[in-house]
């Protein structure tokens, strides 16, 4: 799976890489919502996409990989406009970082123009039904107007695996001095 491959280019062993896989595989939330097919399942390929790409871009330096990135962006925006999330927060996050040589590359025009398709065909699609995916925004949030917010952060938990826990939460030693991660038993 794609996670796998993530893990595989950021230097992951084998076993890295077989825990993203499964616990991709797991998500109760990927099962459900691709069983309806909503278009949560187009986004959720658009943001595992683009962030490959990203990653590959940044592990590499291949600037033809902007391309991926535009792509999968556009066609995130085909199905809603959440993708612009990941967008911002990419963005955000290489402003902290000394990776903004990849922003002078001449194939990020390209990328923000396929970006820019698909948006313009979001936004086309919107007008001729009348903004379906704004009342559709208002509905939900009218119907989730009375709960707890903290149940909700709860429940993401609970919907995104909280199997996924017996991986992250030992991931979080990455972050540890190197003889503590010895003593855990890291890759």
């Amino acid at each position: 799976t794609m996670p796998a491959l993530m893990v595989r280019e950021l230097g992951g062993c084998p076993r890295a890489q077989f825990l993203s896989a499964l616990c991709f595989a797991l998500v109760p939330f990927c099962f459900v919502a691709n069983h309806l097919f909503q278009t949560v399942t187009f986004d959720q390929v658009a943001w595992v996409l683009a962030s490959f790409a990203l990653v590959r871009l940044l592990r590499t330096g291949d600037e033809r990989w902007w391309i991926a990135i535009g792509g999968a962006v556009g066609f995130g925006m085909l199905a809603k406009p959440t993708i612009l999330i990941w967008v911002i927060s990419v963005t955000v996050g290489g402003l902290c970082t000394r990776e903004l040589s990849v922003l002078r590359s001449k194939l990020l025009a390209p990328a923000v123009a396929l970006v820019a398709v698909g948006g313009l065909a979001f936004l086309v699609f919107q007008i001729q039904h009348g903004w379906a995916f704004v009342e559709f925004s208002r509905h939900m949030d009218a119907q989730h107007a009375g709960e707890n917010r903290s149940q909700f952060v709860l429940a993401q938990f609970v919907v995104h695996n909280p199997i996924s826990a017996f991986v992250w939460i030992p991931g979080l030693t990455a972050l540890l001095p190197r003889p503590c991660r010895a003593r855990l038993g890291g890759c």
